[in-house]
């Protein structure tokens, strides 16, 4: 499954989401980040090689998660996994 089509299931999906989604969505993505690169040592190995480079998710369409149309997004995914990328080094 593509990003474009999570996000489509997720906006048909609104009405049934937690209430308390906008508080946990940051918490619930790095703890699928945890498991996505504790199982798989390609990756995490990938992410490691990345030093102590900003990691930025270029997406000029997604102000939270990503960088946002003018780079003034808040890039909650590469911040995400910059924490994820300290805690296996």
């Amino acid at each position: 499954m593509d990003p474009d089509q999570v996000w489509n299931i997720g906006r048909a999906n609104v009405a049934s989401q937690r209430k308390d989604w906008q508080q946990v969505q940051v918490s619930m993505m790095e703890a699928s980040l945890r498991c996505k690169f504790d199982q798989w040592p390609d990756l995490r190995e990938e992410l490691k090689a990345t030093g102590h480079r900003q990691l930025i998710y270029e997406n000029k369409e997604d102000e939270f998660w990503g960088c946002g149309a003018q780079m003034g997004g808040r890039n909650e995914l590469g911040k995400c996994l910059q924490r994820i990328r300290e805690r296996i080094r």
